[in-house]
């Protein structure tokens, strides 16, 4: 697997006094040691979330999240923000683990026809080394 979007992990960074996000929690700003921060609003909430990866990268991440937390909130209008989270992020991993068992297949069979390419050609070759004697 590559590497996490994210530092250590998703939880948003606290507003400092005064509710501004801290000196160094501007909007794109970035801090060397940790990557960039990027502020963005998922279900209605504002997260400034630190990553390495490109701001608007992290941006259409969090789109994808708030796309499926709002997803589940139409189907459901008696569920906590906790209990849409939750189901959003079923979802997604549902998703990531399909895309990833398509991607096994496709390996193993890239693999299979490697393997009898292999084969195949040694036939051709042994057939044609038959035919020269």
């Amino acid at each position: 697997m590559g590497a996490p979007l994210l530092h250590r992990s998703i939880t948003p960074i606290h507003r400092a006094a005064g509710g501004g996000w801290g000196e160094v929690m501007g909007k794109g700003m970035s801090d060397p040691k940790n990557g960039k921060r990027t502020i963005v609003n998922i279900f209605g909430t504002e997260y400034p979330i630190r990553g390495t990866e490109d701001a608007e990268y992290i941006r259409r991440v969090a789109m994808y999240v708030d796309a499926k937390m709002r997803e589940v909130a139409v189907s459901s209008s008696l569920l906590s923000t906790t209990q849409v989270a939750v189901l959003a992020a079923l979802n997604i991993v549902d998703e990531l683990f399909k895309e990833q068992a398509k991607k096994d297949t496709a390996i193993e069979i890239d693999t299979k026809v490697a393997r009898l390419t292999v084969l195949l050609r040694n036939k051709i070759a042994e057939a044609e080394w038959t035919a020269d004697r």
